[in-house]
């Protein structure tokens, strides 16, 4: 992924009225403080994000707080569905960016997937039972670290995604397509 160089907030235009600063500041202060916090430090290295932008989206998406599925079936801190985590990881295997430590990372959390190696063939995995895969999704991205790591990957491909090509990432674009998921 391309490194991204940009000031968080991007504009000095505010979006929310000064009566709503100290509460998006308790929001603030309730993520830096939490233990997941440390995920966010370190998989915005990985996916070259800024630590801020992936704060910014753990705020809007769930206020910090990790949220169960929703009626949408956004599930967690980054409020991510099943199947963009698992078109993350397809991404991921497709480009190959995993290191033998990430696959570990990943197979600790859904052993489904990792099935045959993380075998991928004419765009997919080969040889998995989606419905085990998708029901390890959904207990992975209960839990904060797995939740971020999505998170920080897929905003990653997004902002890769719509990256003009003067190399100005078009956030605007990349953080409504987050916002909508790709998965299935």
């Amino acid at each position: 992924m391309t490194a991204v160089d940009l000031k968080i907030p991007a504009t000095a235009k505010s979006f929310y009225k000064t009566s709503d600063n100290a509460n998006n500041q308790v929001i603030l202060d309730r993520i830096i403080n939490s233990d997941y916090y440390k995920y966010i430090l370190d998989y915005s290295k990985l996916a070259k994000v800024p630590a801020d932008l992936i704060t910014s989206v753990v705020a809007i998406e769930s206020t910090g707080k990790n949220a169960p599925k929703n009626d949408w079936g956004a599930i967690g801190l980054g409020q991510m569905k099943v199947g963009t985590a698992y078109d993350t990881i397809k991404t991921e295997v497709k480009n190959k960016t995993l290191t033998d430590e990430d696959k570990a990372f990943i197979k600790k959390f859904v052993p489904s997937i990792a099935k045959n190696n993380f075998a991928y063939k004419y765009g997919d995995f080969t040889g998995l039972n989606m419905a085990q895969v998708n029901k390890e999704l959904e207990a992975a991205l209960m839990k904060p670290q797995f939740n971020i790591l999505m998170l920080a990957l897929h905003l990653g491909h997004m902002i890769d995604k719509f990256t003009t090509f003067t190399n100005k990432p078009m956030l605007h674009q990349s953080l409504v397509i987050y916002n909508q998921g790709i998965g299935r």
